[in-house]
């Protein structure tokens, strides 16, 4: 699935949208999907660190917006159950970023075994 099979797909007179679907298409879709698992991963973290700040949507429910309300929450310093408040939605977070990573890691080596 090298170019010299492109370029010998188009002598013979093949379309683009046979060489695109046979040829390129096929070499493309992994290195896509771990692409977009890396930009999953960033994205969730950037959510929840912009709902954290108090600047995403009150209304919606994300780990973010839990850590959100569990630290502005006058009264979680005074009694030892303010970790069960914040670990849930941190460690959930964490998880969630790590796994999505890690997925992503192990994708890329399966398409890319150079690395």
């Amino acid at each position: 699935m090298g170019g010299r099979s492109i370029v010998a797909a188009a002598s013979y007179g093949a379309s683009f949208f046979h060489i695109a679907r046979t040829h390129l298409l096929p070499a493309l879709l992994p290195l896509v999907a771990a692409s977009c698992l890396r930009i999953v991963g960033h994205a969730v973290s950037a959510e929840a660190g912009l709902t954290f700040l108090g600047l995403g949507d009150p209304t919606s429910k994300s780990w973010g917006m839990l850590l959100n309300r569990s630290m502005s929450f006058s009264g979680i310093y005074f009694t030892d159950f303010w970790k069960w408040w914040v670990l849930p939605p941190l460690v959930a977070l964490a998880t969630l970023v790590v796994a999505v990573a890690f997925i992503a890691r192990d994708l890329e080596k399966l398409v890319n075994r150079k690395l």
